[in-house]
C-alpha cells in the first residue's frame, strides 16, 4: 500500500493536503496574536480551543486515501482477489495507509495547539481524541463507499482520485459532518462541550458500525468485484 501510494504523485497531492495544513496551522498558531485571530472570527480568545478539533477534524476529511483505494487497484483487482490473504487483510491494509498519514500529523498538530491555546484539560483531551477518532471514521467511511462504488476502467488515476463518486462523497461528506458542530459552537446554539462530546460519541459509533459492515458486506462486496 505504501509503495502504490508514493508511486502516485497525484493520489499523495491530494490527500496530503489535508495533513499539511493541519501541521502549519498548529505552528502558526504559536506565533500569531491569538487576540487578533479571535477578533477575526468575532469570537472570545476562551472559545479558540472548542472549534479547533472540529477545524482540525475538516483538514483530515480532506486526505481520505481510502475513498480511492479500491479503484486505483485498476485491472489488477483481479490479482489482489487471489492472493493467500483475507478481504479483511486488505481492507485493513487500506486503511493503515489512512491511518498512517492523518494519525501522527494530528498528534503532532493537537500538541502544537495545546500549547498555543492552553486550553482546560477537558478541551486538551479533545483537541486530541476528537480530530482522531473523526479520521479513523472518515477512513472507514471511505473504504466503504469506494466498495460500493468502485471503477477499475480509469484511464488516468486523477478520474479516481479526484474526480470519482467515491472521493466526492466521502470528502465533501465529510466536510458537512464537521461542519455542523463547528457551526452550532460557533452559534452558541447548544452546550460546546456536550456537542463536542456527542459528536465523539457520534465518530465512535459510526466506526464501530462501518467496521462491523466491512467484516460483513464489505466482504462480500469485495469478494464480488
Amino acid at each position: 500500500e505504501v509503495r502504490r501510494y508514493l508511486a502516485s504523485t497525484i493520489y499523495v497531492t491530494n490527500t496530503a493536503v489535508g495533513p499539511l495544513l493541519l501541521l502549519a496551522a498548529g505552528v502558526a498558531l504559536l506565533f500569531v496574536d491569538l487576540g487578533s485571530v479571535a477578533q477575526e472570527m468575532g469570537v472570545p480568545i476562551p472559545a479558540l480551543a472548542p472549534m479547533v478539533p472540529y477545524l482540525a477534524a475538516w483538514m483530515l476529511g480532506m486526505s481520505t486515501t481510502t475513498a480511492s483505494s479500491i479503484s486505483l487497484e485498476g485491472k489488477g483487482i483481479d490479482q489482489l482477489k487471489v492472493l493467500p490473504v483475507s478481504a479483511m487483510s486488505v481492507f485493513r491494509a487500506k486503511l493503515s495507509l489512512h491511518l498512517a498519514l492523518t494519525l501522527p500529523a494530528q498528534a503532532v498538530a493537537a500538541t502544537l495547539f495545546t500549547v498555543a491555546l492552553r486550553p482546560a484539560f477537558s478541551e486538551a483531551v479533545l483537541l486530541y481524541a476528537l480530530p482522531a477518532a473523526f479520521a479513523v471514521l472518515a477512513g472507514l467511511a471511505g473504504l466503504w463507499i469506494n466498495l460500493a462504488h468502485p471503477k477499475f476502467d480509469w484511464k488516468s488515476e486523477t478520474e479516481v482520485v479526484k474526480q470519482g463518486l467515491p472521493t466526492f462523497l466521502t470528502v465533501f461528506g465529510s466536510m458537512l459532518f464537521a461542519g455542523v458542530p463547528l457551526v452550532l459552537t460557533l452559534t452558541g446554539v447548544a452546550d460546546a462541550a456536550l456537542v463536542a462530546y456527542l459528536f465523539l460519541a457520534l465518530c465512535i459509533a459510526g466506526s464501530l458500525l462501518l467496521w462491523r459492515s466491512l467484516c460483513g458486506k464489505g466482504a462480500r462486496h469485495f469478494a464480488a468485484l
